[in-house]
């Protein structure tokens, strides 16, 4: 089907693209009256979607021109608005619109639904349509707020990514991240601490001087010192007693970490998202990095700290190098719901750990800071054959990333849910560390977040994921799945009837005994045959077909996301509700 597309926002113009190249449309974008026009006059048009309030409302003009002529009077429209006056909506019924949605309501699937009666509706012309009964009944049907999301599948998702072009020549990406990266260097105070730290000859007293030169710098390094990571006796109150605490081999990295925070804290460029929330994730993957650093011997905890700190630099940069594109990417990643990692790599050619790597050589950090950095949303597979003598530091702050991530600690922007147990595996942590990070890493991160933050407040934390779920049996094979962590965390009322099972299958040969788990699960809770949200890698594996009869199911790869996870969900249970609360058929649907 041949599409034009009329709308002055370039972002909704490429959001509704995508959605009509995943069904394999051929669509012509205009974001003027005068290049619509141009276009219709001289190209076959199949349907025609419309934003009418386009050059201050003049778009109504090209509706009713359209209406009037010869050849463009049965052309079928769409018209997607802001606008919910409802003299201009009937206005749009009369002139025989063919489907209308507010934008304050979109969801894909009422624009699919939209778009499918749309493009099977034929309507009059107007000089042919007066007094036509059938333009005086409501052909206009709005779509309630309150609907829920429906997404694109993931194989649609995977398609509209391949189909998106690149929205940036990299050169000139390179060339705004380096102004951007010089602008945000290291202060001259910090530079010089860090010299300083570097030379095993500096005494004390020129460390503590170096420090006291940047107020605001040395506040941070006494509320350092006393903080749960250095805490040791009574509090201290003066530089030189937090120095002595810290030691003089971790200062330099204590410096430079608050020195970070200090130039980049200040930035509003995040697309949707405050510099609180993004440093408080930040600091809790910091945290989580050192403390498997101490478990593991993989790197040196203070090198771990720093890393897990800058792990996410990369979109700071990016925010404000090309804050108009980042927020494309960004809504695009939204969207999609994809891992927002595969939409930079997509749009902008580089991802914002790549583009950490740039500005981190300029700031000349030394190559094991970079590399783990650089590589942390790789697999294990992966990391060890990009960086084969770092796999071990990366690894560490891989997971750190992930757990982060699944306690919902701070926001990155980033809503992908990721799998852990390779990590545990590869690090060799035992079963139960899982549980004692999980203790650990709020309290801490609490804490050093108001050591280390000022001015960049995280506002109140919003509900867990987990808590606009129904009750659920989270089924796994291993204590080390952190997705258990996103979807069923402990503390849930145990008295709750589950509504829902998940069942997380990391191969094969995990389905008998999973299905076992499951049955006896759902046996010591009253219930059986709850519908399924099945996990694996590729989203292919299921449990045992003869125990799936009778059940509803979907199945999703994993990594995800939550909105994606979300989506699913509200689908198995109004499955359930479809049918009255009566154990539904067989009804496979892969999201």
């Amino acid at each position: 089907m041949n599409v034009l597309l009329i709308d002055s926002s370039p972002i909704v113009r490429e959001c509704i693209a995508l959605l009509l190249r995943a069904r394999k449309d051929r669509v012509h974008l205009a974001s003027s009256l005068e290049e619509a026009r141009a276009y219709l006059a001289t190209h076959p048009v199949d349907l025609v979607i419309i934003e009418p309030s386009v050059e201050d409302a003049k778009g109504m003009e090209l509706i009713r021109a359209m209406r009037a002529d010869q050849k463009l009077g049965a052309m079928p429209l769409l018209v997607l608005t802001d606008m919910e006056d409802k003299r201009v909506i009937l206005e749009l019924v009369e002139l025989g619109v063919s489907q209308c949605l507010l934008k304050a309501n979109f969801t894909v699937a009422a624009f699919l639904k939209r778009l499918a009666a749309a493009s099977k509706s034929r309507p009059k012309p107007i000089a042919q349509a007066a007094g036509d009964e059938a333009l005086k009944s409501p052909a206009v049907e709005l779509t309630p707020a309150e609907t829920k999301s429906s997404l694109p599948t993931t194989e649609q998702a995977v398609e509209a990514l391949k189909a998106l072009k690149p929205i940036v020549v990299r050169t000139e990406l390179l060339e705004r991240i380096q102004e951007v990266s010089e602008l945000r260097a290291l202060s001259p105070a910090v530079a010089n601490v860090m010299r300083l730290a570097a030379r095993k000859e500096t005494s004390i007293d020129a460390l503590v001087k170096a420090v006291r030169v940047d107020h605001a710098i040395a506040l941070k390094v006494i509320k350092l010192a006393n903080s749960s990571a250095y805490t040791r006796g009574d509090p201290v109150t003066s530089v030189k007693d937090a120095v002595v605490r810290i030691g003089t081999e971790s200062i330099r990295q204590a410096v430079t970490n608050i020195g970070i925070i200090e130039q980049l804290s200040n930035s509003s460029a995040l697309p949707d998202l405050t510099p609180g929330r993004f440093w408080e994730h930040a600091i809790a993957v910091a945290i989580t990095a050192a403390e498997l650093a101490r478990r593991t011997n993989a790197i040196e905890p203070e090198q771990a700290f720093t890393i897990g700190l800058l792990h996410d630099i990369g979109r700071i940069l990016l925010a404000e190098a090309i804050p108009e594109q980042y927020a494309q990417v960004a809504q695009q990643a939204k969207a999609l719901s994809l891992p927002l990692e595969q939409l930079e790599k997509r749009m902008l050619l580089m991802t914002h750990a790549e583009v950490a790597q740039e500005a981190m050589r300029s700031w000349a950090m030394p190559r094991e800071l970079i590399d783990p950095i650089v590589y942390h949303h790789l697999s294990v597979s992966n990391l060890r054959s990009a960086s084969p003598k770092n796999a071990n530091a990366i690894a560490v702050v891989a997971l750190a990333n992930r757990l982060v991530h699944a306690l919902e600690i701070g926001a990155s922007g980033n809503d992908a849910v990721y799998p852990t147990e390779d990590f545990f595996d590869a690090l060799r942590l035992p079963p139960d560390a899982m549980n004692s990070l999980v203790e650990q890493i709020p309290d801490m991160t609490e804490d050093l977040r108001i050591a280390m933050l000022t001015g960049a407040e995280s506002g109140p934390a919003p509900a867990r994921f987990a808590s606009t779920l129904p009750p659920l049996l989270y089924v796994t094979a291993s204590p080390s799945d952190a997705i258990r962590l996103v979807l069923a965390p402990e503390g849930r009322n145990p008295e709750d009837r589950p509504q829902l099972a998940v069942v997380r299958v990391r191969a094969a040969d995990e389905r008998a005994p999973l299905t076992r788990k499951l049955l006896d699960m759902e046996k010591d809770a009253g219930v059986q045959g709850l519908p399924l949200l099945i996990l694996s890698p590729a989203g292919n594996l299921l449990i045992q077909e003869n125990h799936l009869q009778g059940r509803t199911y979907q199945t999703l790869a994993a990594p995800t996301t939550r909105d994606r996870i979300r989506s699913a969900v509200d689908s198995l249970m109004q499955s359930v509700v479809a049918n009255d609360d009566a154990r539904p058929a067989h009804a496979h649907a892969a999201a």
